[in-house]
């Protein structure tokens, strides 16, 4: 996860640095948006040029896996002891604070909590848990998606009714009526089945209806007026590759072929690219497939993103 969050890094600075994109954060001056991104276990925010750095934290511990509200004011994340290869050592839980480091926030205290995200109301914080019961070392647990909400209350699966298995990689529509994840069948190291769900959500983030499934994709991410969804297609979607579709499924379209290794696919702010990592390349695509091209080989980084901002903090 760390590697896969690290070549995001790379394809944002370079999408804002090579295309123009209405929308893009940039201070009120004028100046190069500040990426916030972890770095050794601390928080850091920097000008894109690389000009000004501030450190939000410095800590013995990792605070990892952090993801930015939408409007740049808070942050959550997970606090550990560290981490190796992508996986939490000694997990303490979900937290937040605000993006100056201040107000440190513990919601929950589960050391197998990870992968927070915000709402896009910023009222309330996805994230995954492994389920009981626990497996014999050498399987994968089960793991559900939970909820609470950013003042600690309300703490729930997000659907327990939903048969054990594994949901992971929420991503709330910025509309803040739609949830994406995935969703696979069985657990302890049994057969998996699965893919895209969209979840529709009630004003307070819980969700309702029946869950739209489609067995085909990962990764998901929405476009910036959440309706449609970029995602990873496996081979039966026309042998697979990155894809894009109605939220409600209709006008499914492979926009770049399963032999190009794609690699967490995010839109441009103004919805007119996505963007993904390939075998270290960074490429840039239109959404109906046209134009895409590399647009540089993603070098060796330390840095982990979280986010944008319009100013230091």
């Amino acid at each position: 996860m760390q590697s896969v969050r690290q070549l995001v890094l790379m394809t944002l600075v370079v999408l804002f640095a090579v295309l123009p994109a209405r929308g893009a954060a940039t201070s009120a001056t004028g100046s190069a948006p500040v990426l916030v991104y972890e770095r050794y276990g601390d928080l850091l925010a920097s000008t894109v040029d690389g000009s000004r750095t501030v450190r939000i934290t410095a800590t013995k511990l990792c605070e990892c896996e952090a993801a930015l509200s939408s409007d740049g004011r808070f942050v959550t994340y997970v606090r550990a002891r560290s981490v190796r290869a992508g996986v939490l050592r000694g997990g303490d839980g979900v937290w937040t604070m605000r993006i100056d480091g201040s107000a440190r926030r513990r919601l929950t205290s589960n050391r197998t909590d990870r992968g927070p995200v915000w709402s896009a109301d910023h009222r309330t914080i996805y994230f995954e848990r492994d389920l009981p019961p626990a497996c014999p070392s050498g399987c994968v647990p089960c793991s559900g998606l939970f909820r609470i909400g950013s003042d600690g209350r309300g703490f729930r699966r997000l659907d327990p009714r939903i048969a054990l298995g594994h949901e992971f990689a929420a991503a709330p529509a910025p509309d803040a009526w739609h949830l994406a994840y995935v969703a696979w069948t069985g657990c302890e190291g049994g057969t998996t089945d699965g893919g895209v769900r969209i979840r529709h959500l009630t004003r307070s983030g819980s969700p309702i209806g029946t869950p739209i499934d489609f067995f085909f994709g990962g990764d998901p991410a929405w476009s910036p007026d959440s309706r449609r969804l970029a995602l990873i297609a496996g081979p039966t979607f026309e042998n697979g590759g990155l894809a894009i579709m109605n939220r409600d499924g209709s006008d499914r379209r492979l926009i770049v072929p399963r032999k190009v290794n794609v690699i967490h696919p995010m839109w441009s702010p103004d919805g007119q690219w996505l963007m993904f990592a390939s075998d270290g390349d960074l490429v840039v695509v239109r959404p109906d497939g046209s134009k895409r091209k590399r647009v540089m080989r993603t070098p060796s980084v330390a840095e982990t993103p979280v986010g944008w901002l319009t100013r230091l903090p």
